[in-house]
């Protein structure tokens, strides 16, 4: 099934209305996902340092049933000769339904084991990710999210080239990309949403199939830009200076005046800083049965934010007849940059502060300024088990219904979030 998903939508599904000049062979399909969902117990949820409640997949203590929604058109036109143009227009319940064109490019197969591509198109990170939206292409409601959320870069402008070709009795196929990709995130750690750039991305995808044996390897390397440094500069480090100074005259002592230097500010800025993503996945699919376990790693290698994030799944499930019962288990971990903390650190003066205030003073505001500094790094710690089990209904053959049970234990702040959603996808 997922084989042949992956075929007829290619890289996803989408839209687009093209009058040809010349008589061309024009198909369009599309996907919709509808789901509804509410979280169990309001409590279990964090809030973001603005003191606003986060939700959990989604959904909090209202039942919601927008925020996971997806409607998407394709449009493909064969121009012949190997050439072809594909278009994707995608609205999104999280935007209200605000429809953008997500893929637009134009493709050439070369021979036919070779084919490249030039436009705006989806990012291979991913097992899933040539079906990524489309719910009816996969078991759960969702894929896993710690693993695949890749911060909003799911789509780049450039060029592609993919290799298909027998080795023996396995299906091997290679996939290249470069381009760059601008856009705007949210992060919870912030208040406002951030420009984000990613240019010279470079990516290696291989993936080889044996009957019902599928192993997948992907690299990619890029430059990164976020423009969180007034943030961190007005209501990080700055923060940090007047809360210390505050409290020093409070008890009479009189204020550090820290300035760190733009060398160490540096060190929690994302200013073209090397990123790079790498994962692996493996799929034993006969038919009956089906089991998967993909693992990745998302390395920020300057910055505050997680530094390296590494998100690892187990999916498994049994084909029933039309009844799918499955589950997924998700361990998700991340660190904070050290170096670049360090970095600011070794600007505060521990011995100058020791000979002016005295060891147990000077030793104190030296913990006091690096412990709000750490709180800089450490806000985007993450520390997660996750576990699902849902069952799949295919009531129509080109529609599934869903109805799944989500939790995790958050061990950063001790919650165990829990929700509850259903799920209809459909194709056309």
């Amino acid at each position: 099934m997922n084989v042949k998903l992956a075929t007829r939508f290619g890289l996803s599904a989408l839209a687009l209305a093209i009058t040809p000049a010349h008589a061309v062979d024009l198909r369009f399909d599309g996907f919709a996902t509808f789901v509804v969902g509410q979280m169990l117990d309001d409590d279990e949820l964090n809030h973001d340092p603005q003191g606003n409640l986060m939700t959990f997949r989604g959904f909090d203590d209202q039942i919601n049933f927008q925020s996971n929604n997806v409607f998407a058109i394709q449009a493909r036109a064969d121009l012949g000769e190997g050439l072809s143009a594909t278009a994707q227009i995608m609205a999104k319940g999280v935007d209200d339904y605000d429809a953008k064109f997500s893929w637009a490019y134009l493709s050439y197969e070369l021979t036919p084991e070779w084919t490249i591509s030039a436009g705006q198109m989806r990012i291979p990170y991913f097992y899933y990710s040539e079906s990524l939206d489309v719910g009816y292409s996969y078991p759960f409601i969702r894929p896993p999210f710690n693993t695949y959320d890749i911060g909003g870069f799911d789509n780049i402008s450039g060029l592609k080239a993919e290799w298909q070709t027998d080795v023996g009795n396995w299906v091997s196929r290679v996939t290249m990309l470069a381009g760059r990709t601008d856009t705007t995130l949210k992060i919870s750690q912030l208040p406002d949403p951030v420009k984000a750039q990613v240019s010279r991305m470079g990516l290696l995808a291989w993936s080889m199939n044996y009957d019902a044996f599928t192993v997948r390897g992907i690299y990619a390397r890029a430059n990164l830009s976020l423009g969180v440094s007034d943030y961190l500069d007005a209501i990080g480090f700055d923060r940090i200076s007047n809360e210390v100074d505050s409290t020093l005259t409070g008890i009479g002592l009189p204020a550090l005046g820290l300035n760190f230097s733009n060398d160490a500010r540096h060190g929690a800025y994302y200013d073209n800083d090397a990123a790079e993503f790498y994962g692996i996945a493996f799929n034993y699919d006969p038919g009956p049965y089906f089991v998967t376990i993909e693992s990745t790693v998302l390395d920020l290698q300057n910055g505050f934010m997680q530094n390296p994030g590494t998100g690892t799944y187990l999916n498994a499930g049994v084909r029933l007849g039309k009844i799918t019962p499955y589950f997924t288990i998700e361990r998700a971990e991340s660190d904070y940059n050290e170096k670049g903390y360090r970095r600011l650190m070794a600007e505060v003066n521990h011995a100058g502060l020791q000979a002016q205030y005295g060891s147990l003073v000077g030793d104190l505001i030296y913990s006091g300024v690096g412990a709000g500094l750490k709180q800089v790094f450490v806000s985007s710690l993450k520390e997660e088990n996750a576990y699902n089990i849902g069952v799949r209904y295919d009531f129509h053959p080109s529609a599934a219904f869903k109805l799944e049970y989500m939790t995790a234990k958050n061990h950063n702040y001790d919650l165990s979030p829990q929700a509850i959603a259903a799920s209809v996808d459909v194709i056309f």
